[in-house]
């Protein structure tokens, strides 16, 4: 077992190593040597080009305006990717016997669940079969 004096030394490189990296990334950001990742883009663009209060409320209404569309933009193109995604699984689907499509549904599904779970519709045993003509 190590004696007490090598402990206490590596215990106390231990806290001056963390508080060291401590006061060198405080200063590396307070001197922007760093930059915090991300960050409001309007208080960043202010800070260089410094803008009018006028320019402040333009830019942050642009940027409101973007993001909506963005938002839309990520909906509608998950939508699109799901429904090309059941589109396929359809399609191979459509290509099995009966006895391949039960194989197909029970083990195959999308980890979305069924298109049919999704929209709320019957599955494929729920629906009647037609009548017969008589």
């Amino acid at each position: 077992m190590p004696d007490r004096t090598n402990l206490w030394a590596i215990l106390i490189t231990i806290i001056s190593s963390v508080l060291i990296g401590f006061a060198l990334s405080t200063l590396a950001y307070r001197f922007r040597i760093l930059r915090v990742p991300g960050g409001n883009f309007v208080e960043r663009l202010d800070r260089h080009v410094h803008l009018t209060p006028a320019q402040r409320k333009q830019i942050g209404e642009i940027m409101e305006d973007t993001r909506g569309k963005i938002e839309r933009l990520r909906r509608d193109y998950q939508r699109e990717r799901r429904d090309a995604l059941w589109d396929s699984y359809d399609r191979v689907r459509a290509v099995l016997t009966p006895e391949q499509q039960q194989i197909f549904d029970r083990e195959f599904v999308p980890p979305w669940g069924s298109r049919r779970e999704v929209e709320g519709l019957p599955s494929p045993s729920e629906i009647p079969s037609p009548a017969a003509p008589q």
